[in-house]
């Protein structure tokens, strides 16, 4: 029995060793107004629910999101990170770590009265402190290939784009078989590339992906028809700089995933009202797009919902 449980430790901390699994012992705690709405072990779930967000956010960060990005902010010394790490969700708050096991969990009933004589009132609360063993939650290794191209052609890789000039390309290869999905953000709109909005339903929820096939997407040469059909790219992409800005930063993100993604909710105007009269005399077209905070947000709950789901991130400069 002991030579079992020393072999249970070792191979547990070869594991640990391997993913570099973070693991601490942290605290927290919690106080809840009582009312007479919750029965007492409801209100013990509540309040223990904070304390356990308390100590998570303690120990790896609490989220906050900000244009295109998801920051974690160490709530010990203040320091924000920008992040792209998997989150869990307790008490409808988004934690960046999980419980592995609790240590010591005590509850106390507290009551606190306000004013004086017939005026006073008294409040009832519930107090939770917490121990707990917790693991940092971290991304799942990527595994496909991708960049940005300047022409259409695989050895053509940039990531610097004259606005309205030169021609913008993506290079995908996955060694399995998936699901891919591409958003431009602009830390104020994101657009969605991919899947194109005019293409029919059984492409909506992704482009499907053969495993070691190699793709140059938004190409209008006949060799980069990947699809057999007439639903995608008669003219190639050109990017374009909100008024009065001479270079931007923006950001693609690309998700891939070996199940269909569920699509998040777009619209079609959003980027309409950043096109001059210029090139909207050029009958320019732009993707649905949704606000980049909004799309910051499903991307941490698709995240948090999808196992399979990978996500990479490339930055790209647009000069006027």
């Amino acid at each position: 029995m002991r030579t079992y449980a020393i072999a249970l430790l070792l191979t547990f901390t070869q594991i640990c060793i391997a993913q570099n699994v973070n693991i601490k012992i942290v605290s927290g705690e919690a106080d809840l107004e009582w009312t007479s709405r919750e029965s007492e072990m409801q209100i013990k779930q509540m309040v223990k629910e904070k304390a356990i967000t308390e100590a998570l956010e303690k120990a790896f960060g609490k989220m906050f999101i900000q244009g295109n990005s998801t920051y974690i902010k160490n709530e010990q010394t203040g320091q924000t990170a920008k992040t792209s790490t998997n989150f869990n969700m307790i008490s409808n708050t988004y934690v960046k770590g999980e419980v592995l096991q609790i240590l010591e969990e005590k509850y106390d009933v507290r009551e606190q009265t306000f004013g004086k004589g017939k005026n006073s009132h008294t409040i009832k609360s519930m107090f939770c402190q917490i121990k707990i063993e917790a693991r940092e939650l971290v991304d799942p290794p990527i595994n496909f290939e991708t960049y940005t191209l300047g022409k259409p052609a695989k050895n053509e890789i940039k990531s610097d784009f004259k606005e309205d000039k030169d021609g913008f390309f993506l290079y995908f290869k996955s060694p399995e078989d998936g699901f891919l999905t591409v958003f431009l953000d602009d830390t104020n709109t994101s657009e969605q590339l991919l899947p194109w909005k005019d293409m029919p339903a059984e492409y909506l929820s992704g482009m499907p992906i053969i495993a070691n096939q190699e793709y140059i997407f938004f190409s209008i040469e006949q060799e980069h028809q990947y699809f057999n059909n007439k639903y995608f790219w008669n003219s190639e992409f050109s990017f374009y700089n909100p008024e009065g800005e001479l270079q931007t930063l923006q950001r693609i993100f690309i998700l891939f995933s070996k199940n269909r993604l569920a699509q998040p909710k777009l619209e079609g105007e959003l980027g309409q009202t950043a096109l001059t009269e210029i090139q909207k005399e050029k009958k320019w077209d732009v993707p649905q797009s949704m606000k980049s905070e909004d799309f910051q947000r499903w991307l941490v709950k698709s995240r948090q919902t999808r196992a399979d789901l990978q996500v990479k991130a490339l930055d790209i400069t647009v000069i006027k």
